[in-house]
C-alpha cells in the first residue's frame, strides 16, 4: 500500500473512533478524492447504522522523497499537522521515544531564538476520545502532558498502535496559524492570477493603443498578427459551432475567451451545457493548427506576456522578497549563535513563525515575524572546543541545497579541516540559504545543474567506502568539479535574472553585518595560515619566506612569472619547478582575496544589491569548504579573480 494511502487509512480509523456506534468491519469506512490540487482534499465516510457520517481532510507531501531521509506530509484534520515518516520504520517504542527526546534537546538549545516544531505524542493521541484527559485536570503544561501519554503507552502497549502508520511509529507535530515557506514562495510567484486578469481584459487585443500601453510600441506588429489570427479563428468557430446542437446558446464573449485561453497555453475543457466532448476536442485541434501556422507571432506574444507577468509579480512583491531575505539571514545568524547546524535547510523545512500574541505580520516587515524550523533530523549541536565529543549527524540532505560535505563523516572532514570542522558544518546551512534566497527572488532553483552532480558524487563516495579507499581523499577529488560548477551556475543565473536582482537592495541589520564581519576575519586568518603553510612546504620558498609572505598578489605573480621563464632554482627538476609554480599561483589567488577583505567589510555597511550579497555569501562558503591546493586546476573563482576590480565581489 502506498504511503499516502496508509495515512488516509490511519485518519479514517481516527474518524471511526470519533464516531458514535460505527459499524464494524473494513467496509464500513471509505474515502474518496474531492480535489487533486497541491493539497489533496478527501472525504472520509464512516457508516453508523444505516447512516453515513462524513468529514473532510487534506494531505500534501512537503518536498520530494529523498533516499535515507524521512518523508514529510502536511495534514489538516481538525488542526494542521506535520507528519514525518522515517525511511526505516521505528518498531521499538523506547527507541522511538529516544529519537523524540533527542530532537527536543536541539529544540531546547534553539529556543527562544528560533521557533521549532518537535514531534510529540499529544498532537495525535489527544484526538482519540478514550485518550483525552479531562479539562478539569492540571494537564496544561506540554511537557507534563507528553510524560503522561508516554507513561500511559508504556504500561498499555496495545495503545501504541495509535502512533503507527504502516509497519512503524511515525512522528506527529502540531502547526497552527502558520504558513510553510515553500507555499509562501509559490504564492509570490504564482502567475495564474495575473494571467486571469489578462484574460478578463481582452479589450487590449481589440485596441492597438491599449496593447501598446501595456507592452510598448515596439510590439505593434505582434498586435496586428494576433488580430489577423483572431479573424481566422472567427471563421473556424462559425463553421464548427453549427455542426453541434445548442450552438446558438454560446455567447460571443465565450467564443472570444476560448481563443485567448488557447493563446495562454490552456487546454479547453467541456464547460457549456449542450456542447459535448467531441466539440471541444475538435476546437482544441483546430486552434492548435491555427497557432502552429502562426507560430512566430504566438511565441513572440507569449514571450512578451511572460515578461510582463513576471515584472508585475516582481513589482508587487519586491518589498516582501527583501523582507523574507533578511529573515533568512537572521535564521543562520541565530543558528550560528546557538552552535547548531541544521544541514538540510530548504523552503519545505521552514515555516513562517507568526507572533505568539496573534498580531498580524507582513512579509515586507521582517521584525513582525520570524522563520521556524520543521525537520531537525540531520541537525547537530556544534562543540568547537570539544570536536571529538560531537555527535555524528545523519549523512543526508536534499541535492539542490547540499554540498558533497554532507555525505562525509566528521572524522573524514576533520582530516581535511581540523579545528575548522564546526565552521564547515554550519557553512552547509549557508550554502542552502544562498539557494533559498535565490528561490525567494525568482521562484527558481539556483543549483539545478550542480545538484545533478550530487548523485554521481554519492556513487563515487559509496564505491570508495566499499573499496576501503581514503574518504577524505575522495572528498578532495570531487570538490573541484562541484565548486567550479556551482560557482559558474551561481554567477550565470544571477546574470540571467539581473532584471530582478538589480532592483533588490538589502540593507543588512547590524547583527547580520557583525556576523559577516566575523566570518571575514575568520576567513582571513585561515587564508594567512594557508599561505604560510604553502611557503613552509618547500625549502626553496621557505628561504625567501620573509619576503614572500607579506608580498602583494601582484608581487607574487611577478615571482611566479620568473619561475615560468626558467629563472627559478636550476637545481630542481622540471616536475619540482612546476609544483613551485602551482603553489605560487595558489598563493596569488589567496592574496587577491585578502586584499579585497577590507573593501568587502565596507560594502556591508551600505544597502547591497542582492546579487552582490549572494556572491559574497557563496564566496565565504566556498573558501570555508574548499582548499585550492587540493588540485592543480584553476581556482573555481579564477575568472572573477582575473576580472576583479575595486568594485567586484570576491
Amino acid at each position: 500500500m502506498a504511503e499516502k494511502e496508509q495515512i488516509l487509512d490511519f485518519f479514517l480509523n481516527i474518524f471511526r473512533l470519533q464516531c458514535e456506534n460505527p459499524n464494524p468491519g473494513a467496509r464500513s469506512g471509505e474515502y474518496r478524492l474531492l480535489c487533486a490540487d497541491t493539497d489533496e482534499i478527501y472525504e472520509l465516510r464512516i457508516q453508523c447504522g444505516t447512516e453515513w457520517q462524513t468529514r473532510r481532510m487534506s494531505i500534501c507531501q512537503l518536498g520530494e522523497t529523498v533516499e535515507s531521509k524521512s518523508t514529510i506530509y502536511k495534514v489538516i484534520y481538525d488542526q494542521q499537522l506535520v507528519i514525518k515518516i522515517p525511511p526505516k520504520p521505528f518498531t521499538d517504542f523506547n527507541k522511538y521515544l529516544e529519537y523524540i527526546n533527542n530532537e527536543r534537546h536541539i529544540v531546547a538549545s534553539l529556543t527562544p531564538a528560533i521557533q521549532c516544531l518537535s514531534p510529540g505524542l499529544a498532537p495525535i493521541l489527544s484526538m482519540i476520545p478514550d485518550l483525552q484527559f479531562s479539562a478539569g485536570t492540571a494537564e496544561t503544561d506540554t511537557a507534563d502532558l507528553e510524560n503522561k501519554y508516554s507513561n500511559l503507552l508504556k504500561t498499555h502497549s496495545h495503545l501504541q498502535k495509535h502512533l503507527k502508520i504502516g509497519p512503524g511509529f511515525v512522528f506527529f507535530m502540531s502547526l497552527t496559524r502558520s504558513e510553510f515557506f515553500n507555499q509562501v514562495i509559490k504564492k509570490i510567484h504564482d502567475k495564474t492570477r495575473i494571467q486571469q486578469e489578462m484574460l478578463n481584459n481582452t479589450s487590449i487585443f481589440e485596441d492597438p493603443y491599449a496593447f501598446e500601453a501595456l507592452y510598448g510600441h515596439q510590439y505593434d506588429d505582434v498586435f496586428f498578427k494576433l488580430s489577423r489570427m483572431y479573424h481566422e479563428y472567427g471563421k473556424i468557430i462559425d463553421i464548427l459551432l453549427p455542426q453541434h446542437e445548442n450552438y446558438h446558446a454560446v455567447p460571443a464573449y465565450k467564443k472570444q475567451q476560448w481563443f485567448y485561453l488557447k493563446l495562454g497555453e490552456e487546454v479547453l475543457e467541456t464547460d457549456e451545457k449542450g456542447l459535448d466532448d467531441i466539440f471541444f476536442q475538435d476546437l482544441n485541434q483546430l486552434i492548435d493548427i491555427l497557432m502552429e501556422e502562426n507560430e512566430a507571432a504566438v511565441i513572440q506574444y507569449r514571450g512578451i506576456s511572460e515578461k510582463y507577468i513576471s515584472k508585475k509579480i516582481f513589482d508587487t512583491n519586491r518589498k516582501n522578497i527583501e523582507g523574507l531575505m533578511v529573515n533568512t539571514l537572521f535564521l543562520i545568524y541565530h543558528l550560528r549563535n546557538q552552535n547548531v547546524a541544521i544541514r538540510d535547510l530548504k523552503p519545505d523545512n521552514i515555516y513562517i513563525a507568526a507572533p505568539a500574541d496573534g498580531t498580524d505580520y507582513f512579509f515586507s516587515h521582517p521584525d513582525t515575524y520570524s522563520l521556524g524550523l520543521i525537520d531537525l533530523e540531520t541537525a547537530v549541536h556544534l562543540h568547537p572546543h570539544d570536536i571529538s565529543g560531537m555527535r555524528q549527524p545523519a549523512l543526508a540532505g536534499t541535492f539542490p541545497f547540499m554540498t558533497p560535505h554532507h555525505l562525509f563523516r566528521n572524522r573524514d572532514l576533520y582530516k581535511l579541516f581540523g579545528k575548522e570542522l564546526c565552521r564547515v558544518l554550519y557553512m552547509q546551512d549557508w550554502f542552502a540559504v544562498i539557494a533559498i534566497m535565490f528561490n525567494v527572488a525568482t521562484g527558481k532553483i539556483l543549483f539545478l545543474k550542480t545538484a545533478k552532480l550530487m548523485q554521481k558524487i554519492f556513487e563515487i563516495k559509496k564505491k570508495a567506502a566499499r573499496d576501503q579507499q581514503s574518504l577524505s581523499d575522495t572528498l578532495k577529488s570531487v570538490s573541484w568539479i562541484f565548486w567550479n560548477t556551482a560557482a559558474q551556475e551561481c554567477e550565470k543565473k544571477l546574470n540571467l535574472h539581473s532584471d530582478k536582482f538589480r532592483f533588490i537592495d538589502i540593507t543588512l541589520p547590524d547583527p547580520i553585518v557583525e556576523m559577516l564581519r566575523q566570518e571575514l576575519e575568520t576567513e582571513k586568518n585561515v587564508i594567512k595560515k594557508m599561505i604560510k603553510d604553502r611557503i613552509n612546504s618547500k625549502p626553496v620558498l621557505k628561504k625567501i619566506g620573509r619576503k614572500l609572505y607579506p608580498a602583494s598578489a601582484k608581487k607574487t605573480a611577478e615571482h611566479r612569472l620568473l619561475w615560468e621563464k626558467g629563472q627559478g632554482d636550476p637545481s630542481l627538476s622540471k616536475a619540482q619547478r612546476e609544483k613551485i609554480i602551482t603553489i605560487l599561483k595558489t598563493m596569488e589567488s589567496l592574496k587577491q582575496q585578502l586584499e579585497q577583505h577590507e573593501m568587502l567589510g565596507q560594502k556591508l555597511e551600505t544597502a547591497m544589491p542582492a546579487s552582490d550579497l549572494l556572491l559574497f555569501l557563496f564566496d565565504r562558503v566556498l573558501n570555508a569548504m574548499y582548499r585550492p591546493f587540493w588540485t592543480y586546476r584553476d581556482h573555481p573563482l579564477h575568472s572573477r579573480y582575473k576580472s576583479a576590480s575595486g568594485a567586484s565581489m570576491v
